[in-house]
């Protein structure tokens, strides 16, 4: 269980489902209320580029490069999409020997 310091405001259990969590046949909703501490004021300002050498570039010269997340998944990729393949073929084997 969660400790955040929230109050909740009314909590419901149905077997009709909608925009909850679900639990085996229940769903469960839960309404919090939350107090929001503003931040200070700092008076600055900062400019927020997005390039294409480099992800973001802000305005202090502060670089962010770019997630390659289809370089790091590719070699899972490739063999997931080999895996489907040879799955299409049998599919079609087994349906032409039916």
């Amino acid at each position: 269980m969660l400790k955040l310091g929230l109050t909740a405001r009314s909590t419901a259990l149905s077997k009709a489902p909608q925009y909850q969590e679900q639990f085996g046949n229940y769903f469960v909703s839960v309404l919090v209320e939350i107090i929001v501490q503003p931040l200070p004021k700092t008076n600055s300002n900062i400019g927020i580029d997005l390039g294409v050498t480099d992800f973001i570039v802000m305005s202090d010269e502060t670089r962010v490069a770019h997630p390659k997340f289809l370089a790091k998944h590719e070699n899972k990729l490739a063999r997931e999409q080999k895996v489907l393949a040879r799955r299409g073929r049998r599919l079609k084997l087994k349906q032409a020997l039916s």
